[in-house]
C-alpha cells in the first residue's frame, strides 16, 4: 500500500487555496477508497489534523495571516505515511487610513511590521513626524497627530514611502 499526495502547487501566498488530493493505492497499484488522516504541520511544528476522503480533492483556504515558512502536508492511512512540503511566502504590508487627526495603521501582512512611519505635514510651516511602530499581523496602532508638537493649522499629510496622503486640521498647541 502507498499514498501519493497531489498538490495544486508548492509555493503559496497568504489567502490562497491549497488543493490536496491524497491517492491511496494497494499492492496491485489500484486505488483504494476510504478515509485518511490529513495533517498540516506549520513551521513551528503545530499540527492541524482532519479526517478526509482518500482519492478526493480537499480544499484548504490559507488564512491572510498564516505563518510563513515551510509547511508539511502529511497523509496517513494506518501505518502508511506520505509527506510533501509546501512554502508559504512572507508578506510585509500595512494598510493606512487618515481619520480626522488620527492615522490608523493596520498590519495586513503575515509577519511583524517593525519600521519607522515618516509623515510630512505641509502647511504654512512644515513638520516631519517619525514614529517607530511595531505591529503584529492583524493588529492596529493609532498615531494621534494632535499629540505632536505641531502648530495649529491645516496641513497636507504626505508619506511617500508608506503611500499616506490626506489633509488634516490641527488645533493650536499654543492656545
Amino acid at each position: 500500500t502507498k499514498i501519493k499526495i497531489n498538490l495544486n502547487k508548492i509555493v503559496f501566498e497568504p489567502g490562497e487555496e491549497l488543493i490536496i488530493t491524497p491517492n491511496v493505492y494497494d499492492q496491485a497499484n489500484d486505488l483504494i477508497n476510504g478515509n485518511v488522516v490529513l495533517e498540516l504541520v506549520d513551521p513551528n511544528g503545530k499540527i492541524e489534523s482532519k479526517n478526509i476522503n482518500g482519492n478526493s480533492e480537499f480544499k484548504f483556504n490559507l488564512d491572510q495571516f498564516i505563518l510563513p515558512g515551510m509547511w508539511i502536508v502529511r497523509v496517513k492511512d494506518g501505518e502508511i505515511i506520505s509527506e510533501e512540503k509546501i512554502t508559504v511566502n512572507e508578506v510585509r504590508d500595512i494598510d493606512t487610513e487618515l481619520r480626522n487627526s488620527t492615522l490608523v495603521i493596520t498590519n495586513i501582512g503575515n509577519v511583524d511590521y517593525n519600521d519607522i512611519i515618516k509623515l510630512d505635514l505641509i502647511g504654512e510651516k512644515s513638520y516631519q513626524v517619525n514614529k517607530q511602530v511595531s505591529i503584529k499581523p492583524n493588529q492596529t496602532v493609532v498615531i494621534d497627530l494632535e499629540e505632536e508638537e505641531i502648530s495649529g493649522g491645516q496641513y497636507q499629510v504626505v508619506s511617500p514611502g508608506n503611500m499616506i496622503t490626506g489633509n488634516v486640521v490641527l488645533t493650536s498647541k499654543t492656545g
